[in-house]
């Protein structure tokens, strides 16, 4: 009995002196676990960061035994080969990354900087803009004096013009009783009336109207035109 253990202490120290003996410098060129034994199932004990030296020994089922210390604590036991890198292969280990910093945010108001807005009009509702005047609607610069009708309030739709010592007895039957709006230029007067030659109910405008009384407004079938 005594001779078989003295046997197995020597094959032990026999195959611990190869190990010793065939170890090489080398590094780890990603972070890895490193285990208790060459296998997955072998449970974690340390882990080696990326650019750590190492001692390795490899065989061929891509498991190496290393032994080596990262900043704070030494380490010993099996990692993948594929996570180890021999020195005297020309490369040099990688130092490791440092944290990418976090992509700058953009302000709440925008891309220029922060867009505040306070409001401090505490319970008292704020009154809506006032309405901006309309500009005054540019008069035509006529050479003589005249006057345009309209089929259409406010000098809108289908139109005709009449100068000065013109005038209709009786409207084309396309206007007669379609009047609505007059504008008038020159200085001229104008009469419209409800019947043909002048009669029935008459008015004279004599400055631009954007709405006939309600006596002639699509009832005019006469009009002169004068100064």
């Amino acid at each position: 009995m005594k001779l078989v253990a003295a046997s197995a202490a020597l094959a032990i120290g026999l195959l611990a002196g190869v190990s010793s003996a065939s170890a090489a410098p080398a590094f780890a060129n990603s972070g890895a676990d490193v285990r208790q034994g060459p296998s997955y199932d072998s449970p974690v004990i340390g882990y080696a960061p990326q650019g750590a030296k190492l001692d390795a020994n490899c065989d061929p089922r891509g498991w190496c035994q290393v032994t080596g210390t990262d900043r704070r604590n030494s380490f010993a036991g099996w990692m993948e080969s594929r996570f180890v890198t021999f020195s005297d292969a020309g490369i040099e280990p990688a130092p490791p990354r440092a944290p990418r910093p976090p992509a700058p945010q953009p302000f709440p108001g925008g891309n220029n900087g922060p867009n505040w807005s306070f409001d401090f009009n505490f319970g008292n509702p704020v009154p809506p803009p006032r309405p901006q005047p309309q500009p005054p609607r540019p008069q035509p610069v006529y050479e003589e004096a005249g006057a345009c009708f309209f089929t259409e309030r406010n000098f809108r739709g289908a139109s005709f013009c009449l100068e000065e010592g013109q005038q209709y007895a009786r409207l084309p039957r396309d206007w007669n009783d379609r009047i609505r709006s007059v504008e008038v230029y020159g200085g001229a007067s104008v009469d419209l009336c409800s019947d043909n030659n002048f009669y029935g109910n008459c008015v004279t405008v004599r400055s631009d109207t954007g709405r006939l009384p309600s006596g002639v407004e699509r009832r005019v079938s006469s009009v002169e035109v004068y100064y």
